[in-house]
């Protein structure tokens, strides 16, 4: 996979270059021969990750992973560092950052910040119905456009409605949009319905739909037009979406399914290469209990299109919604389709209840809770590895989070009233 054609700010970026200058060191591979190497194992030896490569030496069954950790014992540092390390080896990604805190990362390689809600420019997050398995790509589509509309509607869809949208979702043929679908529905209503319904339709029934689907241009969410926005921008380095203006409100659910669904039909489009998607403060989505169970099922399909997802949250308990549930059967958990788990420094209740999800033995949960900064258990297939992280120069840089901690006890002064 071959970089050479973009630009950072100064030069053009090669992947050869950068993993030489950029990594200083790190850019070899680790003893089992995985790259790139992020720290060193207490176990000996230098340790690396990448999920594409363990996946293909069956070492692990899916790509997905878990870091947990407290606020300030170095998550952040080491999914930058991670994503930096995997770029510079010709893997690109996305992050979904809820926050505004990974611009540094993107722009050190020369690549802006994308906010699709400040932009207005949205996304299209449907499949094509060209791409691959058309039965799959259909299937998509409906499961998408029936969460949407029925998040912009407040309320779940009737029988007619959810049977109307899948019959203007077919009538939109390759010109697959919101908007489109959006005038499908106009056309069905003035013509008498969805044909299941002829003869018992009653002109206006598809009007909150109509509404709903508005509602969804006007947020700014989704593109109006079949081509979208993420598809030409996916697979240029290290694509941040900043979603910090609707992060804690009703729609930050939904705006990371429709990033995430673009992603997934870009890949299903055209499969050009894998691809790393980091998705921070994944605890938000358990807000949304209909995004949550869309999610689950994107996580299980991700292996099959060559997407490897890298959640982020502080503790195993934030996730409580993600775990099967006797009532809600359908609910598999997250958990249980990724084979990667990170664990930085905890508290001792915490730390006990992972390794009691893990099958670990207590002294294990003991270590845990002791580590410093910086310093993770890995957990991947049936390895255990304690790894502490190393950061370059450079990364020390675009890593920091604290910056605003450390103000100059000299500048204090200066301003300071005598």
């Amino acid at each position: 996979m071959n970089f050479a054609h973009l630009k950072s700010r100064d030069a053009p970026l090669e992947s050869s270059t950068t993993a030489a200058t950029f990594l200083l060191g790190y850019a070899e591979r680790d003893h089992s021969g995985h790259r790139p190497l992020l720290g060193v194992s207490r176990f000996g030896g230098a340790f690396g990750y990448n999920p594409f490569e363990l996946y293909a030496a069956q070492l692990v069954s899916g790509p997905n992973a878990f870091v947990f950790g407290k606020i300030g014992k170095g998550k952040s540092s080491l999914v930058k560092s991670y994503l930096a390390r995997m770029f510079a080896h010709g893997y690109p990604s996305v992050i979904i950052d809820p926050k505004g805190e990974y611009h540094a990362l993107s722009r050190y390689f020369g690549f802006e910040p994308v906010s699709f809600v400040t932009e207005n420019s949205g996304v299209n997050p449907f499949v094509s119905p060209g791409s691959g398995d058309g039965a799959l790509a259909r299937e998509l589509n409906r499961e998408l456009a029936e969460l949407a509309v029925a998040f912009a509607c407040k309320r779940p869809l009737s029988g007619m409605e959810t049977t109307a949208l899948a019959e203007a979702l077919v009538r939109c043929g390759e010109d697959l949009s919101f908007a489109r679908m959006r005038r499908e529905l106009i056309a069905l209503d003035r013509n008498g319905g969805p044909g299941e319904w002829l003869g018992g339709y009653v002109r206006g029934d598809l009007a909150n739909v109509v509404a709903g689907c508005g509602s969804l241009l006007d947020s700014g969410l989704v593109s109006r037009s079949s081509g979208g926005s993420i598809a030409s921008v996916l697979y240029q380095g290290i694509l941040v979406v900043d979603l910090s203006l609707v992060f804690g409100t009703a729609l930050y659910s939904l705006a990371v399914t429709l990033v995430l669904s673009a992603i997934r039909a870009a890949q299903l489009r055209s499969g050009a290469c894998p691809v790393v998607v980091a998705i921070d403060e994944v605890w938000a989505l358990t807000q949304d209990r209909e995004a949550l169970r869309w999610l689950q099922r994107y996580w299980k399909l991700s292996r099959s299109l060559g997407i490897a997802n890298l959640a982020v949250t502080h503790r195993l308990g934030d996730l409580s919604a993600f775990q099967p549930t006797s009532d809600d059967p359908a609910s598999m958990g997250l958990i249980a389709d990724s084979e990667t788990f990170v664990a930085f420094a905890m508290d001792a209740a915490e730390a006990a209840r992972f390794c009691s999800q893990f099958g670990l033995a207590p002294e294990v949960g003991e270590a845990i809770s002791k580590l410093g900064r910086g310093s993770a258990l890995w957990k991947f297939g049936s390895a255990l590895c304690l790894v502490d992280h190393h950061l370059t120069s450079t990364e020390l840089a675009i890593c920091d989070t604290d910056a605003a901690m450390r103000v100059r006890r000299s500048s204090f002064l200066a301003t300071s009233p005598e």
